[in-house]
């Protein structure tokens, strides 16, 4: 672990330093003997599926390459306007020139304005704002989401809403339903209110049923109507369950025993709960915002 911490935050920052100051063509990287021993092969393996990256006599090194990140950008759906640059290679002289020069050839092609904005110290920048946020959480009034979040439903079948593909038929209801819906909490776009709470209420498909299990999707698309394709390919992420029972010893209908689904999007992360109003019981779990970006 020590070779570890030493790799990554004694030589690697040093480097970048020099690399930032336009003083050297490329990064390398001493390797312990003991790291290279035990790492060898998985090092050679890895430095051949990389471009730009050599191996050789225990040193690592990383040259200079002006790829650009045009590529990333054109990716996203977002109207991005404005490039924040912050961490080690934020305040890289080179990195800011190269990225600047990219971007300006872009969007004054497309006649469209940009910023590119580094703070003062680009290196403690996320840091600064983790403690900032820490110490008073109201500096964050909103924040704009970066995916869809939602739950997967079934709701009786609509004709003209709904994929003949999902349709079923329920015995206990007597009645088509339509499953795998994709149940929108929160979309990608939408801003958040940093006290935004959003509940819905479901009921069990199922007379017998005496627990319900209630997946947490996200995706970091628009639009996105079911959870899975007709092939049966997931279009989104699960990020989360909750799982809750719901015990009917009155013998109620399905309609009389809700459950009702809270996402709190106020924190740095997602607060779920499910309470089922017959009983009162109440379960929660936690979800990671970044999720949708695994994809």
């Amino acid at each position: 672990m020590a070779d570890i911490v030493k790799i990554v935050y004694t030589e690697f920052e040093s480097e970048k330093t020099l690399f930032g100051k336009e003083q050297t063509e490329e990064i390398c990287i001493s390797l312990p003997s003991r790291f290279v021993k035990f790492y060898d092969n998985a090092l050679e393996s890895g430095v051949k599926r990389k471009s730009g990256v050599d191996y050789e006599d225990d040193m690592l090194y990383i040259h200079l390459k002006g790829k650009c990140t045009l590529e990333a950008i054109k990716a996203s759906d977002d109207d991005l306007s404005t490039f924040y640059l912050v961490g080690g290679f934020g305040g890289c002289k080179y990195v800011h020139k190269k990225v600047k020069a990219a971007i300006e050839k872009s969007f004054y092609s497309q006649g469209c304005s940009f910023n590119v904005i580094v703070p003062p110290t680009p290196e403690l920048a996320v840091a600064t704002g983790a403690a900032m946020w820490r110490k008073n959480p109201d500096k964050i009034k909103a924040r704009r989401s970066d995916a869809t979040y939602g739950i997967a439903v079934s709701l009786p079948f609509k004709d003209d809403e709904h994929d003949e593909h999902y349709k079923f038929y329920n015995e206990d209801e007597k009645e088509y339903r339509c499953t795998n819906i994709f149940s929108v909490f929160l979309e990608k776009g939408e801003l958040v209110q940093t006290d935004q709470v959003i509940t819905i209420s479901l009921t069990p498909l199922h007379q017998s049923d005496k627990q319900i299990t209630i997946g947490i999707y996200s995706t970091p698309n628009l639009g996105v109507r079911y959870i899975e394709d007709t092939n049966g390919k997931s279009t989104v992420i699960k990020i989360g369950q909750l799982v809750i029972d719901i015990p009917n010893p009155d013998n109620l209908s399905t309609d009389d025993r809700h459950v009702d689904i809270t996402m709190d999007f106020s924190g740095t992360e997602i607060q779920a709960k499910a309470k089922y109003r017959v009983t009162g019981e109440e379960v929660k779990t936690v979800c990671d915002f970044l999720s949708a970006q695994q994809t």
